[in-house]
């Protein structure tokens, strides 16, 4: 996660409006069929971007307090309405009108910068495109809920799945966000397009419960969302762009046409997300266009495949994988046993498969190093390490930790710069490995 696109940036291209407004409409008409208009009362107040068009960079400083605004109002406002902790507090609104209320908002927000900055098309796109990835975020994370795949029942004294994935998605707008317009580097593409993979997975397995034609509506929500995503990061690489919009276009081609067949259609749908697989990046081999081999990903430093793993072991997931810095890590079998240590906050995130084998001097230094990101529910402190002693015969996984970058407009390493030493242990909850000498960080 540390390679940076600085200097191969693309002339910056505005985006043809009125195939922006079509999308816009048709999230309004599925949102205006579900008559929650009751979330009317959620409205953007903008803040004054005057002071600002004297910066060094007026168009960033606008884009920035724009959604930081968003954000904070967001999160006071309809995020706060969907909270409820279990056997203490109720919803206010349920999901739907969460959905309804973030579409109100961001309408808002697009409107601002349009009235305030009417001749900065460079602001405008940017705040359009962002107002349709939050979108289009917020539809898919309901789409799951509605179809039970994303728990809105929260376990007593915690919140549900659903709000922690909306709250996330929140804090990302300028906390450790997943993809930035400009300089966002290859892993974060390669990050998001294997999450969407892992959704279009999860629609195919769902077809016997749900049935062929609502699996494949909810692949196309996420294929808006995934599409949404591409399309706020790319501004300047019209290449990548294009490429994947034709993708997720001949993706959704293929699962409608499997549709028509019916139940029977399934292996069809599989074999359209296979396909896209394939064609964009595969984590086994490496193959398609963001991998080693493929016309974009050839240029970059590439995260370790399955391929590249010893066939006695699993490789790592990509979500797990993708912690290591540039996605880069070795794996071995110990044959002596190894002391390594944990940082961690309380007793929720005592025990886990992330080790080091540094001692920090204290929990400050462990959240930087070990990019301990501090939005992740429940946060690590880091304030108590532990020793971690794993047996002859374990696999580990060993490299340096990935930077989570903060910023809103480009990425910037800050909070959390990483590169300490990170090990995951291929299995944490062995009974044979100890965790043990539990101390204060530093001591």
């Amino acid at each position: 996660m540390i390679w940076s696109v600085k200097g191969r940036r693309a002339p910056f291209r505005v985006r043809n409006d009125s195939h922006r407004r079509h999308v816009r409409l048709d999230r309004l008409e599925a949102l205006e069929s579900r008559q929650l208009l009751t979330t009317t009362s959620y409205t953007f107040v903008a803040p004054d971007l005057s002071t600002l068009e004297h910066q060094a960079n007026p168009t960033a400083a606008m884009f920035n307090r724009l959604v930081g605004s968003l954000q904070a109002q967001i999160a006071l406002g309809p995020l706060n309405d969907l909270k409820a902790i279990g056997g203490a507090t109720t919803q206010k609104i349920n999901g739907d009108q969460y959905v309804a209320a973030v579409a109100n908002m961001v309408q808002g927000f697009e409107a601002a910068a349009t009235q305030q900055e009417p001749s900065n098309q460079k602001l405008d796109n940017l705040v359009q495109l962002q107002g349709v990835a939050l979108d289009a975020q917020t539809v898919a994370l309901n789409a799951k809920r509605n179809d039970g795949l994303e728990s809105d029942t929260p376990s007593p004294g915690t919140t549900s799945a659903f709000y922690n994935d909306n709250l996330t998605t929140v804090e990302h707008l300028t906390l450790s966000r997943p993809l930035w317009p400009y300089g966002t580097p290859i892993l974060d593409y390669i990050n998001r397009t294997e999450l969407f993979q892992t959704d279009l997975a999860t629609a195919v397995s769902s077809i016997p419960k749900l049935g062929i034609a609502a699996a494949a509506n909810l692949a196309q929500i996420e294929a808006a969302s995934f599409t949404a995503d591409i399309n706020l990061s790319t501004p300047q690489r019209p290449g990548l762009n294009t490429f994947m919009n034709q993708q997720v276009g001949t993706l959704l081609t293929q699962i409608n046409a499997a549709v028509q067949s019916g139940p029977s259609g399934a292996a069809a749908f599989a074999a359209a997300v296979n396909s896209f697989k394939e064609a964009t990046y595969d984590s086994t081999t490496g193959a398609g266009f963001l991998g080693p081999q493929g016309a974009y990903g050839r240029y970059f430093v590439q995260p370790t495949i399955a391929d590249q793993v010893p066939k006695t072991t699993m490789p790592l997931s990509y979500s797990v994988g993708n912690t290591f810095a540039l996605g880069r890590y070795k794996a071995k079998q110990l044959h002596t046993t190894a002391i390594y240590h944990r940082n961690f906050g309380d007793a929720s995130n005592e025990y886990g498969k992330y080790v080091t084998t540094a001692l920090f001097p204290n929990s400050a230094v462990a959240i930087r190093k070990s990019a301990l990101d501090q939005t992740f529910q429940p946060p690590n402190s880091a304030f108590y390490v532990e020793d971690v002693k794993v047996p002859t015969g374990h696999y580990v996984f060993a490299g340096r930790v990935g930077p989570i970058y903060q910023g809103v407009l480009t990425p910037r390493n800050t909070l959390y710069p990483g590169l300490g030493s990170q090990v995951v242990i291929d299995n944490s909850r062995a009974p044979d490995i100890v965790f043990e000498n539990q101390r204060t960080t530093g001591t």
